[in-house]
This record gives C-alpha cells, structure tokens and sequence, in this order.
C-alpha cells in the first residue's frame, strides 16, 4: 500500500517544495507516500547549483518565472503547466538511496503501458531514443528518502530551452552543472484525445498496482500552516534561494567613453567576499572606497544600489 498526498491542486512551486520537505520529515516514517502535483511556469534548481550559472534571469523576469532552490540535487528543469511532477517518499536504507531506478521504475512501467517507448538512460533518467522526458533527483534524512522528478508531458519547449540558457562565460564556480539534454514532449507519442488528467490517472492506476493498492491523504489545517511557514521562511527566501549557492567568482569587462573598465568580484553565502577593479584610461582614480563599502553586501541589484 502506498499513501498519496492530496495536495489540494497547488500550483505554486514554494509551496509544493515546502509540501514535500513536510512530508518527509514529519509523516509517519513507516509508510511509503507518493504525490504528484503541477507548478506553474518556473524553474526549480539543484540544491548545489549556482541560479546564476543555469538560469536567464532576464529572461525568467520577463516570463514571469519563479526561480526556486529544492532540497535535492540534480541539475535544473523548467516546469509548466503542461509538466507532470511527481515524488515518491519512503523508508530509508542504502539499496535505496543507491538504486534511485528501482523506485522509479512505476514510472517508466506507466509509460510504457501507455505506449510510450520510455527508457532508462546511463543514469536514472527517462528518454523516449535519444530526447529527455524525465529527469530526477533525491535526498535523504537517514530516515526517509525522497524521490521527485518531472515528466514533460506537453511543456514550451521552446521556454525551458530560454530559460536554462544563461550566458555563463564570464562566472567561474565548484557548482554543480546541468547536463544538457536534447528533449521532448510525451503528448505526441499519445492519443491526441488523451490530455494531461488522463496521463495523470494512468500514472496512479500503474503506482497503486505496483504497490498493491493507494489511499488518499488529506493533510490537516494545520499541517498546511506549517507548510505555508516553511515556504515563506525558506522557499521565498533569498538567503536559501541565492545565498545558498556555492562560492563562485565573476568577471566583467566594460568599455565605456572613458576607457574599459575590468572588475572580479568573489561571492561567498551570498555575499560578495572580495572586489578588485582594473582601469585602463577610465579616469576614475580611487575605486578603495567602491570596495570597501561593497564588502559583505548581497550580490543582488537592490542592495549593491543602496551601498
């Protein structure tokens, strides 16, 4: 028996994570818990990455993507509303935490049911030849272990390819990197009768039989309280959003009608650690005061305005 968690047809990213996170670590730890969920269009980040290395931020801001740190690692994936979310949450051991293929192997079973010709690539993700359709991560608490992944049932390609094309020339940094991919839809490989809800039920169908059976959780008034508390204080949070990300440097180069002017600046939890600039006939004579005051700021436009 496997327990599915209602999530009420959420759609914001901060919340589902917040979901998932409570779940893990506060439901009764000998049951096996699956959900699956939709975000609206957003990118969801590796816990080890650096935004600025996988995302277009310009062009997320435009689009009105939301940009959020997981728990996981893993690379980036851009979600939609045509982007099918999943998470499997079970007991802890270490055949599990090293066979991440086995617990989604539902998943790939659903598909396949489907007539889907999804398989396993030399990882744990699933393609349909050599195109992406799914890919997945997790973590682990010692107690329980979390699996999520996304399946790219019907998504805009063409914004996942915008959004997770940063230009990264100019920063270097110990982050994890995403794989590129090429990818594609399930959708056509389906019925075109057969949308997104149906897709979805088949998927559960296929988990309950591989587990011999799904009931329905329904989480408490106060469960979600303190979901809604755990996604302000952490999945809305610049410190754990950006602040989070592994040392990195940047170095830019502008040219300007007095000269080119050359700066590196290193960042630390967020912060920028250290700053040198480089001027070649700019006439700015003194940057010491520049460096000074920019010491220990968030590397983020608004607070590097005000100093």
């Amino acid at each position: 028996m496997i327990f599915r968690i209602d999530n009420k047809g959420i759609t914001e990213p901060h919340i589902n994570l917040a979901m998932e996170e409570f779940c893990l670590r506060s439901l009764p730890p000998k049951r096996s818990y699956f959900i699956v969920y939709v975000n609206r269009p957003s990118v969801i980040i590796g816990r080890h990455q650096n935004i600025l290395s996988e995302v277009d931020l310009r062009f997320a801001e435009q689009a009105e993507l939301q940009v959020v740190r997981r728990i996981s690692g893993g690379g980036a994936v851009y979600h939609d509303f045509g982007n099918l979310n999943f998470c499997f949450i079970h007991g802890y051991n270490r055949r599990s935490l090293s066979n991440v293929r086995q617990t989604i192997t539902p998943i790939q079973a659903a598909l396949v049911a489907m007539g889907v010709p999804a398989v396993f690539n030399g990882k744990n993700d699933l393609f349909i030849t050599d195109k992406k359709i799914s890919g997945n991560a997790q973590f682990s608490n010692t107690r329980r272990i979390l699996v999520h992944g996304t399946l790219l049932f019907d998504s805009n390609l063409d914004y996942l390819k915008r959004a997770l094309n940063p230009q990264t020339d100019h920063i270097t940094s110990i982050a994890r990197k995403s794989v590129s991919s090429r990818v594609t839809n399930i959708s056509p490989y389906l019925m075109p009768s057969f949308g997104i809800k149906a897709f979805r039920r088949r998927l559960l169908d296929t988990v309950a039989g591989q587990y011999g059976g799904m009931q329905t959780v329904r989480l408490e008034d106060s469960q979600w309280q303190t979901i809604a508390r755990l996604s302000e204080e952490k999945y809305l949070n610049w410190n754990w959003n950006y602040g989070k990300a592994p040392v990195f440097q940047i170095k830019r180069c502008n040219d300007g009608p007095l000269g080119r002017l050359s700066y590196s600046i290193d960042v630390e939890n967020g912060c920028i650690a250290a700053i040198r600039f480089e001027k070649e006939g700019t006439g700015v004579n003194d940057t010491s005061r520049i460096e000074e005051g920019l010491l220990g700021a968030p590397f983020r436009r608004e607070a590097i305005r005000v100093r």
